[in-house]
């Protein structure tokens, strides 16, 4: 099967967020640690105001939380934007030992590489060793989706639902996507 589309910017910022997902579990956790530090320089500011050292830490502390927090997000979707901005047309044909992508159609053997298969709420996204191939719910008919699940059978694959965060930034709800499936 061959399937070629177009990426829109939340469709590529959706797969490099799933295909990123231990990066985003470890930004939570350095999220919460750089808060709790920040609450414990304030506490121990207001026991004893005379250690200015100790607000200039935690004001140091709230700019890598700042950064943490938003910057880093806020760049990933400028980068998606650009990309999708170029309107480039992607394509990815699915066979029974691996898959063909990029622009000079090079074939990726599943067998012999590990490999993962994530799956958000509207992509898909093989990720095969440092490379990531985002193929939208919305151009996969039930036989492609059934060519990736055999997919998963090959080789060193691990497969993954991801939930993103991304469903309520951009306005989907399963609920009603599961609806309108259903009443399909």
């Amino acid at each position: 099967m061959k399937f070629t589309y177009q990426l829109t910017a939340q469709e590529i910022e959706e797969a490099w967020i799933a295909s990123q997902w231990r990066n985003v579990l470890f930004q939570r956790w350095n999220q919460l640690i750089l808060t709790a530090l920040v609450i414990g320089f304030l506490v121990f500011y207001t026991k004893d105001p005379e250690k200015f050292y100790l607000i200039l830490c935690a004001a140091l502390i709230v700019i890598l939380l700042f950064y943490n927090t938003y910057f880093i997000p806020f760049s990933r979707r400028r980068k998606a934007a650009k990309l999708a901005r170029e309107k480039g047309i992607y394509g990815i044909k699915i066979g029974e030992r691996g898959i063909w992508a990029g622009k000079d159609w090079k074939f990726y053997s599943l067998e012999e590489r590990k490999w993962e298969l994530l799956e958000s709420d509207t992509v898909y996204a093989l990720k095969v060793d440092r490379e990531i191939f985002c193929i939208p719910k919305r151009v996969l008919s039930r036989e492609g989706t059934e060519a990736l699940r055999k997919l998963t059978k090959l080789g060193k694959c691990s497969c993954r639902k991801i939930i993103t965060g991304e469903e309520k930034k951009y306005g989907r709800n399963r609920k009603t996507k599961n609806s309108k499936d259903a009443a399909q």
